[in-house]
């Protein structure tokens, strides 16, 4: 089928021209792209991503983790709406995979490129749907986690530095993530009310949750953070020496572990000789003991504790069981370390008022002073 272009011109006879059909495909998509907006410039995720960096700390919110998150990402960074799709997004992870990093964190990763992408499309600089809201969730095994009992707990005191065992005896008593401990302000205890507000973490106006929470300052911990506060040269409650937040990679389960290795809380010790060529295989030995020669060189070994992987932040579980067994009401242990209710009655309709939860939380300080009395205290003093 043949078709006609016809041209009318103002004081001129029409006159029209024969076309093929292929010829009239091509004139009405050349229209339709004349016709057609300008399509948008696409942005870089890297450029996408700095400026989202750059507005959440104009928030007065650090974003060194989100910077980190972005760092694994390196790859996509010059992909764009067209080119960055779940099968790129799927290969990188599979290489972050094989390299190492858990499911857990491949989900922080999936976390922080959704906000990226979502800030985006809020500036109307991501027209299509957000890539990574179409990736699923990696199963993420259950992680275990170590708990100290409340005889451990007291035999770790004596080997704990004296700023350390006061942010140990915080950590045990009121269940704050290390982040909020170390973000707590001098503000933010109230001794007139006797009430501690958890309002941040690290560098971050808010905590974990985004959820502030108040929690009773418990008599136990009173002296503490009196003395704490008295030796601080910051509005840090726990400031470095030079009165500065301390980094998020503080070495707290170092601290943690080397304490439980002092206080013999093990599975178990390494005896290494040190002798320098004396290649002496490292010997096993369920008990301590301070007397054992390298059957090679015959210089004393030394023993290396094998001790449990607790994390500080297991400390935080460590709170919840000590304060169960010790009777406190399992909605006061909640409350106090933030976590929403699961029942509605709970979480809806039951107000708690701080004499009751103070009441409650309290019993745990019998239970470690009774821990405490049965502890032989070896002669190391705090540093």
């Amino acid at each position: 089928m043949v078709g006609r272009l016809e041209f009318r011109e103002a004081g001129a006879v029409p006159y029209s021209i024969p076309l093929q059909p292929e010829q009239l495909d091509q004139l009405a998509l050349a229209l339709a792209q004349r016709l057609a907006p300008p399509k948008p410039v696409e942005q870089p995720f890297g450029e996408l991503a700095a400026a989202w960096l750059q507005r959440i700390k104009l928030r007065r919110v650090d974003p060194e983790n989100e910077r980190r998150h972005l760092a694994h990402l390196g790859p996509l960074w010059g992909l764009t709406e067209s080119t960055l799709t779940v099968a790129a997004i799927q290969k990188r992870f599979g290489e972050l995979r094989e390299g190492g990093l858990s499911p857990q964190t491949l989900n922080k990763l999936r976390s922080t490129g959704r906000l990226v992408i979502r800030d985006a499309q809020a500036d109307r600089l991501w027209h299509g749907p957000n890539p990574f809201d179409l990736m699923r969730r990696l199963k993420e095994p259950r992680r275990r986690y170590e708990t100290l009992s409340a005889a451990e707990v007291a035999a770790v005191l004596p080997h704990l530095k004296t700023t350390r065992l006061r942010q140990f005896r915080v950590s045990v008593f009121l269940g704050l993530r290390p982040g909020e401990m170390l973000a707590l302000r001098k503000e933010d205890v109230d001794f007139t009310k006797a009430l501690i507000y958890v309002r941040r973490s690290h560098g971050r106006d808010s905590t974990k949750t985004g959820r502030d929470r108040t929690v009773p300052l418990l008599s136990a911990i009173a002296g503490d953070l009196v003395e704490a506060i008295a030796s601080s040269t910051s509005e840090l409650v726990f400031p470095r020496e030079s009165g500065e937040r301390q980094r998020a990679d503080t070495k707290l389960t170092r601290v943690l572990r080397t304490a439980m290795g002092a206080a013999r809380i093990t599975q178990g010790w390494t005896y290494k000789c040190r002798r320098k060529g004396c290649g002496a295989e490292p010997l096993e030995f369920a008990d301590f003991s301070d007397e054992l020669d390298c059957p090679k060189c015959e210089m004393r070994l030394w023993p290396v504790a094998k001790v449990r992987a607790v994390r500080w932040y297991d400390l935080r579980h460590t709170c919840a069981t000590l304060h169960r067994l010790a009777g406190a009401d399992p909605l006061a242990i909640k409350l106090l370390l933030g976590h929403a209710a699961r029942d509605t009655t709970d979480d809806v309709y039951t107000h708690l008022d701080d004499a009751f939860l103070r009441a409650e939380l309290s019993k745990l300080e019998k239970l470690l002073t009774a821990a405490e009395r049965q502890v032989s205290v070896p002669s190391q003093t705090r540093r």
